[in-house]
């Protein structure tokens, strides 16, 4: 439980981290 628990943090926060930085870089591209 504790494993699948880790896992999914971890993903959850790359995910999280991905979108911010497809935001970012949408943002750069429609401000540029």
């Amino acid at each position: 439980m504790q494993l699948t628990r880790g896992v999914w943090q971890m993903s959850l926060a790359m995910i999280i981290s991905g979108s911010i930085g497809a935001f970012r870089a949408a943002l750069w591209f429609a401000g540029d």
